[in-house]
């Protein structure tokens, strides 16, 4: 009797092991996002060790997984049926419960005799004390290198666009903006307070509550999860000391010289939409800039029609105007995030189209208004950010966007439209052109202790 129970017992254990392992079966596949991504991801037991940082896909073994999430010292797990053959994702948010998870059914172990095969269950080891609202205390230090400028598209040599009837080219020198930040901030369950000195601003405190974080109570609130899709992003940057000149385009002389502060605002809402293939999910994102700069204007003819149509541009003016713009976009990206030897990478290409109004200033008269009308704007951007860390609690990171802003203005401004009707002018072929594409580059190197 003995022997046959040692017999059952095996053939039981035999059975278990074979439906747990799904050693005959093809294994399954987790996609892991997390909110912040950067997460280290494991697997059941942290002791195996991390699989990468998130977001990332995973071969598991079929049958009930625990997908462990470990941001920097807050941990967050969540409970799947991984099944052969199939890919089932996973979004863990750091400050809220598992969502999004796409359960899929696998079957179990057979039942087995208690007196058969008893096999001994460890209880978890219940968490460390602490304060339940509190996640944790950072200590960040970066630096940052803004650089912008509109760059001269004007060229004789194509065949769709004659610059030959203009004389003038732009020059501008604009002292790049550097900036030191140092800051100490305390994760809370809701939002991050800090407190922080940088060079160009002095002492500060409570910028750590960021749109993000208010977005995030809204959701823990509303029971909204969705709502942690988002993010939203804002900066003002003074660059001082710029100067533009208006020069000759064959001999380089001087026309024209003017001083200029430039204040540069702008916004972004980001909503991520989800995984597009292998390491690569899309977002759109809704965006405002605001910007004043002096530039000189030209009239752009239209010539011809189809694939004759072709543009010509007359100079109207030696002088310099500032030109206030507002802009409002719309578009959508794509963010890769690759990994390597344990730390993260993430790029994002994007594109927008927007339009806004833009008025046109003397700059002679100051704030006095000359005329005004509407263009249309075309971003094209790239940015890219490197974080490693350096053992449990440091890390440093870089992180880089370029983006290049295209600018047309619609038609003619009121004023000119009126006196170029007056004249006889075919003002149905007629717009204005600033000739410039406007870069802005930013590039931050950061460092920083985490716990």
């Amino acid at each position: 009797m003995a022997g046959g129970r040692v017999l059952t017992a095996l053939a039981a254990l035999s059975t278990l092991l074979a439906v747990t392992t799904g050693a005959s079966a093809e294994p399954a596949r987790l996609a892991v996002v997390t909110e912040p991504p950067g997460a280290h991801v494991f697997i059941d037991d942290r002791a195996l060790g991390s699989h990468g940082m998130s977001p990332l896909e995973v071969e598991a073994e079929p049958g009930p997984r625990v997908v462990i999430v470990q941001f920097g010292d807050a941990v967050r797990t969540a409970q799947v049926d991984a099944v052969a053959g199939q890919q089932v994702e996973v979004f863990i948010a750091r400050d809220g419960p598992p969502a999004d998870v796409a359960p899929a059914s696998a079957p179990g172990p057979p039942p087995l005799d208690e007196d058969v095969l008893a096999i001994p269950f460890e209880a978890p080891e219940p968490p460390e004390p602490g304060i339940p609202w509190i996640r944790g205390v950072a200590v960040d230090g970066a630096y940052a290198h803004w650089f912008f400028s509109p760059l001269d598209v004007k060229s004789d040599e194509g065949e769709k666009s004659d610059w030959s009837r203009v004389s003038t080219e732009e020059a501008y020198d604009l002292t790049p903006v550097s900036m030191y930040r140092a800051s100490l901030t305390l994760k809370t369950r809701y939002a991050d307070l800090t407190a922080g000195y940088q060079t160009n601003r002095g002492f500060s405190v409570g910028e750590g509550i960021s749109t993000s974080d208010v977005l995030d109570l809204a959701a823990d609130f509303a029971g909204l999860p969705i709502l942690k899709r988002f993010s939203l992003k804002a900066e003002v940057i003074d660059f001082y000391g710029g100067r533009a000149r208006l020069k000759d385009r064959r001999t380089g002389e001087a026309i024209d010289d003017a001083s200029f502060n430039l204040k540069y605002a702008f916004g972004e809402l980001r909503y991520e939409a989800g995984q597009l293939f292998k390491k690569t999910h899309g977002y759109v994102f809704a965006r405002y800039a605001s910007y004043s700069i002096p530039r000189n204007v030209y009239v752009r003819q239209s010539v011809g029609e189809g694939d004759a149509e072709r543009s010509i541009y007359y100079q109207i003016s030696d002088e310099l105007m500032r030109v206030d713009s507002d802009l409002y976009q719309v578009g959508a990206g794509m963010r890769g995030t690759p990994g390597f030897g344990g730390g993260h990478a993430t790029f994002l290409l994007r594109m927008a189209v927007g339009g806004g109004p833009y008025g046109l200033y003397s700059l002679s008269t100051g704030d006095e208004l000359a005329d005004q009308a509407y263009l249309v704007g075309l971003l094209v951007g790239l940015e890219v950010d490197v974080r490693l860390p350096l053992g449990r609690y440091f890390h440093v990171g870089l992180h880089d966007t370029l983006d290049l802003q295209f600018l047309a203005p619609i038609g003619l401004p009121d004023d000119v439209e009126a006196d170029a009707k007056e004249a006889g002018a075919p003002v149905d072929d007629l717009s204005f052109s600033f000739g410039t594409v406007d870069l802005l580059n930013t590039l931050y190197v950061y460092a920083g202790l985490d716990w």
